[in-house]
């Protein structure tokens, strides 16, 4: 799933509809990813990677959402 979204996000620079579905997916995604670490209680450097990516993710479909033109 999340090569699939990677290269949607490649794909979505030319495709906007493409950009908003891999963008949310993998922020959906990496939200599960948190959720994960959290029950097995990981520590927070642990995590980092996880909730970066998700952050991430999560600004890249609200630039292409509110993105004029």
């Amino acid at each position: 799933m999340e090569i699939l979204g990677a290269v949607g996000l490649l794909v979505g620079l030319f495709y906007r509809p493409l950009l908003l579905l891999s963008s949310a997916g993998l922020a959906f995604l990496m939200f599960f990813g948190v959720i994960t670490r959290i029950k097995t209680k990981d520590s927070l450097l642990i995590s980092t990677p996880a909730l970066f990516f998700m952050f991430l993710n999560a600004f890249i479909f609200y630039l292409a959402i509110t993105k004029t033109a």
